[in-house]
């Protein structure tokens, strides 16, 4: 017997085993669903073109990214990474780019509209830091000049999360 602010309630075996079935039954709804999430996401990310260039290859057109400086500037290892972070077309052999295609919004990303830019840093854990440092990654030289940053102290850690797409040219 069970007594909630003065109520008695009577509970047997089979209602305690009902209440548990349900509760399992609940949990194993939400991890399905959590589980069927993530698949889509996965599903997407596998599907993009996983050809990416060599680093600062002579045949890439640098006239048509927005800020060819910044684009230069970017350390050679991470051209294919930040290729696939910001690229209009999601994969390793296109231009990183910091604006979206109306040439003023910024870039956010795909899946977290936290990254931004042509190397999609992270606001969440990054934006205080890069102010600290007086770098502004909203434009395309600091957003490339930041970026450098972290490779130069974490690798490319901070952009595991689309290793499946430069992964085998890093």
């Amino acid at each position: 017997m069970v007594q909630l602010q003065g109520m008695k309630i009577q509970l047997d075996e089979g209602s305690i085993r009902i209440a548990f079935i349900f509760t399992l039954v609940t949990i194993l709804v939400v991890a399905s669903i959590f589980l069927f999430s993530a698949k889509k996401v996965y599903t997407y990310v596998s599907e993009q073109s996983f050809d990416p260039p060599s680093a600062h290859d002579d045949d890439i057109d640098t006239e048509v990214v927005e800020n060819k400086q910044a684009y230069e500037d970017l350390r050679p290892t991470l051209l294919p990474v930040c290729s696939c972070e910001s690229s209009y077309e999601g994969n390793a052999t296109s231009i990183p780019q910091q604006f979206e295609q109306d040439g003023i919004t910024v870039r956010t990303g795909r899946i977290n509209s936290d990254d931004i830019g042509m190397c999609q840093i992270n606001t969440y854990y990054h934006l205080e830091d890069s102010q600290k440092m007086g770098i502004d990654i909203y434009t395309a030289e600091g957003n490339v000049e930041y970026a450098n940053h972290l490779y130069d102290t974490q690798g490319v850690t901070p952009w595991n999360w689309s290793s499946h797409c430069w992964g085998s040219e890093v």
